[in-house]
């Protein structure tokens, strides 16, 4: 499936060099301590390679071990912000970090930087045994919506939706024009079903 898909891709980038070069620089990047031209260059690296490479997510977080977000592409108000502190410190992003450091998935939920539900794929990223930070994929509410879209087949009330495990609707229906995006509870057989038997179809 897609999500599977960018799943992998988001793992493996502990083995992307570009990625990970901003942690070997680290303290440049927190103070700013490149000079004008190499922070320019830098920047144009960066934004290239996510281009090519991972265009898919909405955004590529770049976070300290303290929970400084020291960079990122969109450069959002979480920009040269801290996960663990002020408004930020009551984000799911931020209590799954602190609950456990290894989470690889972080389900969605509303993220004010970005005004809108966002999920995350995180990749924890250490030096031998020293934990130097953290690389997270955003991923919109948006993508999730296109794949959800089709719905030739589902006649005039019939649709496709997600929900977490609170059975609150996670993408937008088709039938509400107002936003139903972490709004409704589906609380009926079919999303009770799937959370019991966790794979299948009916």
């Amino acid at each position: 499936t897609k999500l599977n898909s960018i799943n992998k891709k988001a793992l493996n980038a502990q083995n992307d060099p570009i990625l990970l070069k901003p942690f070997n620089d680290l303290e440049k990047y927190s103070n700013r301590g490149f000079s004008k031209a190499t922070w320019t260059q830098r920047m144009f690296e960066l934004d290239t390679h996510y281009v090519k490479n991972y265009g898919e997510f909405y955004d590529i977080l770049f976070v300290a071990s303290d929970g400084l977000v020291f960079h990122s592409i969109k450069m959002e108000a979480d920009f040269m912000q801290n996960l663990f502190k002020g408004e930020l410190s009551n984000s799911k992003l931020s209590k799954s970090l602190h609950a456990n450091p290894k989470s690889q998935f972080i389900d969605y939920d509303y993220y004010l930087p970005s005004k809108e539900p966002a999920s995350f794929f995180v990749v924890q990223i250490n030096n031998n045994d020293v934990h130097l930070g953290w690389v997270i994929f955003q991923y919109s509410i948006n993508a999730i919506n296109s794949v959800l879209s089709a719905h030739k087949k589902l006649g005039k009330t019939g649709e496709n939706y997600l929900t977490n495990t609170d059975k609150i609707m996670i993408t937008q229906s088709r039938l509400i024009p107002e936003n139903t995006s972490l709004q409704i509870k589906v609380d009926t057989e079919a999303p009770s079903r799937a959370l019991k038997e966790t794979v299948g179809h009916m």
